[in-house]
């Protein structure tokens, strides 16, 4: 199993529809693909980790290097790992800001958002 972290830029004119859209986007592919992880924004930046299947953390990678909504893309980690840090949670959005809160609750359950540092 391989755990990736990468760091990238939100594009200019990112809006809070492209937000929940790679938001929906992520989870259910993630729930086909096997994968779990957590995404962090704030100030425009995404930092994201995402472990599950070789092939399927290489395959949404390359996906993530190509999307324009993202620039910038640097992978921090690359690694192999034993078990799951993020256990079931295929797209777990984390972050201080209100909005970010606001946004993550489209999505999860009361009680299902915890706060997280990375």
């Amino acid at each position: 199993m391989r755990q990736i972290a990468y760091t990238s830029n939100a594009a200019k004119g990112l809006t809070k529809t492209d937000l929940k859209n790679i938001l929906s986007v992520a989870q259910r592919n993630n729930e086909r693909d096997q994968l779990t992880g957590a995404l962090y924004l704030k100030n425009r930046q995404f930092i994201q980790i995402l472990e599950g299947p070789d092939v399927a953390v290489s395959s949404v990678l390359s996906r993530i290097v190509a999307d324009d909504r993202h620039a910038d893309v640097t992978v921090r980690v690359n690694r192999e790992i034993k078990e799951r840090t993020f256990g079931n949670w295929s797209m777990m959005l984390i972050g201080d800001e209100p909005e970010i809160n606001r946004i993550a609750s489209w999505f999860w359950p009361a009680g299902k958002i915890r706060a997280c540092c990375v």
